[in-house]
């Protein structure tokens, strides 16, 4: 009976063994915060490579009114990757980029993704170029290329 009391007609079941497993990486950890909570609690994945972004681009808590309209490089992490068709039928992208204080919003438009295609993923590190638009009072980048940071990256920097 589900609710009886261990004892005449009870069945008793073996106990739970676990194998050993190795330890969780830092990454691993991190992928998990977001799934489950939805954001990044013990440490934002842009952190390790903000020195090396900060050589070659702004990050997105670093943009100014006075860039607007100008050529810029951003770098964060890619946390969101939303994709829609154009009225012409070609299919455009919607980004966030973003760093551990603040995030932009990146449009990639047809011609753009056309030479960037297979670039387009969630936690990747990435250095975007393009022109920075405040439309509607936010900021955003009309992304022209895209480059991705690395481990190697990294590693040269230190």
């Amino acid at each position: 009976s589900l609710f009886s009391v261990a004892g005449a007609g009870a069945i008793l079941l073996p106990p739970l063994k676990l194998h050993e497993a190795p330890p969780a990486g830092k990454k691993e950890k991190l992928d998990w915060e977001k799934e489950l909570l939805g954001l990044y609690v013990s440490e934002h994945p842009a952190k390790e490579y903000e020195q090396v972004i900060l050589q070659r681009a702004f990050l997105p808590s670093k943009l100014s009114h006075e860039m607007v309209g100008k050529s810029v490089k951003v770098g964060g992490v890619i946390s969101k990757v939303h994709k829609i068709i154009t009225k012409s039928g070609k299919p455009m992208l919607f980004v966030t980029l973003e760093d551990p204080r603040a995030k932009i919003e990146c449009l990639i438009f047809p011609n753009t993704l056309e030479r960037t295609a297979t670039f387009w993923q969630e936690d990747k590190i990435a250095i975007l170029g393009g022109r920075l638009d405040d439309k509607d009072g936010a900021f955003k980048l009309l992304c022209e290329d895209a480059q991705e940071l690395n481990e190697n990256h990294l590693r040269n920097h230190r």
